[in-house]
């Protein structure tokens, strides 16, 4: 609550200062760090899709395949041991997925 205070005193006090709009995030640990300067804000992971896939070494998005989670005894033993292993995504939907990862 105190950080909060202070940090509503010094956007006022940025404002009458004629700098550069301040906005305040959920995230104080940068404030005040840009006045003065244009800076873009940061792009947002989509924590959905950071948490289903991965990227590897030669950058390559890794998924996990499904029908693995359930319902496995109807599922024979070489269907099961194929399910484990991770597979490449399709070129068709890597751009979509790289655009919900901008830092990945």
């Amino acid at each position: 609550l105190a950080k909060r205070a202070v940090l509503c005193i010094l956007a006022r006090f940025v404002a009458r200062l004629g700098a550069a709009v301040v906005r305040l995030h959920g995230n104080f640990a940068n404030f005040g760090t840009d006045i003065g300067r244009k800076t873009m804000p940061k792009m947002k992971t989509k924590r959905s899709t950071a948490k289903r896939f991965k990227v590897s070494g030669r950058g390559k998005i890794v998924r996990h395949h499904a029908y693995h989670s359930h319902i496995l005894t109807h599922k024979t033993t070489k269907q099961k041991r194929r399910l484990r292993k991770a597979a490449v995504v399709d070129a068709t939907n890597e751009k979509a997925i790289k655009r919900c990862m901008p830092y990945a």
